[in-house]
């Protein structure tokens, strides 16, 4: 069935990369911008590529497009196809910023040529041969798109340099992950910023000459230390295939009965026992756990998976006090993911605030008949991304904690607050959104609590990659004017768990939950 899956996807990417050269331009230099045109690669175009020249009409400039070249990249195929591999088994969308799109499909982002000479020519072909005065991008150094693949495939991100005229105009280093498409991802967002700030700086300063010069390398000189020959990645692109589709990681959840402690966000440490792992049946996977104690009953609210649907939805089971787990059971459903069920009583009724991120707002479900039948309720915030929202109450006043996710990050390194007198609003956000910048501790990862007389949040650790420990923050200053937390413990995967992540943990009576990242059947 994979097979199948992969060569079709594979197949269908195929047909969108086609050889077109066109030239399509923005809106009149109305607003007085230089004229840009952009360079492109015809057989090897990016999501990323496509929607930065989206940006910059958005923006008002005038934009051109040249496209030449007809010569196919050995690993495209396969990169293809372990994208497709890596959607099954870790979610995303299927439109990302490192899908390949045709040029046709870019071709409706303008609609008028521009006469004259352009201002600035923006050269993202990847040719080690270009014009010293185009704006290109390099990554460690290279002027290929395949040095960042080669970096993420040797297990760093690459370190991002926008040049122009042998001098370094902007540069930066992305977050990293073990996903090549998240990698990807976010190393090409990234591209896509540092180029709109340099534009932006170009407008208000013109050309300076008081940057220090650096020395461009060109790809065939980088070829061996960086080893991102055509060869060479195809074949590094077909291990890790090969790798993942042998045995692949998924998220599962893991629960045991406390006996007598705290639990983990209290102690700071991990129990002396271990964790029972919830089963599942190789067609899905769960994560995000949420406990719930509802008229002596534990349930268990989390994120389902199906592999077939590629869109997660919300489930529920429940843990008798004898260690009896029940069956899933899908509870809600949208046409958008959902993820990440914080459950909580309010004013004697029962809502569910699921992580609504793709369809850019923050809901409220409400238990129409608890735990089966729920109804969408309001609208908290909306028009923006916001991952893992979590709600507390804080000295009087409801404050909500959320990653934000904007167009060129990602959703693990940046925290924005937001606060209200009642539940259903108004919702203010905080001024100095995001409050804190940190992969460290960012993006919540469970229930907040009262712990020793101060606010305490679960936050995950992504710093080695997304998901891969827990830490656990104390609220030094919470108020509408400021934000302060420190950090008072940071939780690698429990041990002998032979899990390679956990980003969620919970109680609610005597059950603790949490997820744990890794092959199937390690744990």
């Amino acid at each position: 069935m994979w097979s199948s899956l992969f060569l079709n996807e594979a197949a269908q990417e195929a047909q969108q990369i086609t050889s077109l050269n066109w030239r399509a331009a923005g809106p009149s230099a109305s607003k007085g911008l230089p004229k840009i045109e952009v360079l492109l690669r015809a057989t090897a175009s990016w999501q990323w590529q496509a929607d930065l020249i989206g940006h910059l009409r958005s923006d008002g400039y005038p934009v051109s497009v040249v496209a030449s070249g007809t010569e196919a990249r050995s690993w495209q195929t396969g990169l293809s196809l372990l994208m497709a591999l890596e959607r099954l088994v870790y979610g995303g969308a299927a439109i990302h910023p490192a899908t390949a799109v045709s040029l046709a499909a870019m071709h409706q982002l303008a609609t008028a040529d521009f006469s004259g000479p352009a201002d600035f020519v923006l050269d993202l072909t990847g040719s080690a041969v270009s014009d010293s005065k185009n704006i290109r991008v390099l990554y460690d150094g290279c002027p290929c798109d395949s040095a960042a693949l080669a970096a993420v495939l040797n297990g760093h991100a690459p370190v991002i340099s926008v040049v122009c005229e042998g001098r370094e105009l902007a540069h930066g280093l992305p977050v990293h992950s073990e996903i090549v498409t998240r990698a990807l991802d976010w190393t090409f967002a990234r591209s896509a910023s540092l180029i709109r700030h340099v534009l932006a700086d170009l407008v208000r300063n013109g050309r300076q000459d008081n940057k220090p010069s650096m020395a461009v390398r060109d790809e065939v000189a980088m070829r061996s230390p960086l080893a991102f020959g055509a060869e060479t990645l195809a074949v590094k692109v077909a291990r890790a295939l090969t790798r993942l589709s042998k045995s692949p990681e998924l998220w599962r959840i893991a629960w045991r009965l406390m006996d007598g402690d705290d639990g983990v966000a209290a102690n700071l440490r991990w129990p002396a026992g271990g964790y029972i792992p919830f089963r599942d049946d190789g067609k899905r996977f769960f994560a995000d756990p949420f406990a719930f104690e509802h008229e002596g009953v534990s349930y268990v609210f989390c994120e389902e998976f199906p592999y077939a649907t590629q869109k997660g939805v919300i489930s529920f089971f429940t843990i008798s006090p004898d260690g009896v787990v029940s069956a899933p059971r899908v509870v809600i459903e949208a046409g958008y993911h959902l993820s990440y069920p914080m459950v909580f009583r309010h004013q004697g009724a029962i809502y569910l605030m699921p992580e609504t991120a793709d369809a850019k707002t923050i809901e409220i479900w409400r238990a129409e008949r608890f735990p089966d039948i729920w109804v969408k309720h309001a609208e908290l915030l909306s028009g923006f991304g916001a991952c893992d929202a979590t709600l507390t109450k804080h000295d009087g006043r409801l404050w909500l904690f959320a990653a934000l996710l904007d167009d060129s990050g990602s959703s693990m390194d940046a925290l924005g607050l937001f606060h209200a007198e009642d539940l259903f609003g108004p919702w203010r956000a905080h001024p100095l959104n995001p409050v804190l910048i940190d992969v460290t501790s960012a993006r919540p990862g469970g229930f907040m609590l009262q712990c020793g007389g101060k606010l305490r949040r679960i936050a995950q650790d992504s710093t080695q990659r997304y998901g891969g420990g827990l830490s656990i923050c104390d609220v030094e200053r919470l108020d509408p004017e400021g934000y302060n937390e420190t950090i008072a413990a940071r939780l690698p995967p429990p041990p002998r768990s032979n899990a390679s992540g956990v980003h969620t943990l919970n109680t609610a009576g005597r059950i603790e939950v949490i997820d744990l990242f890794g092959p199937r059947g390690a744990f």
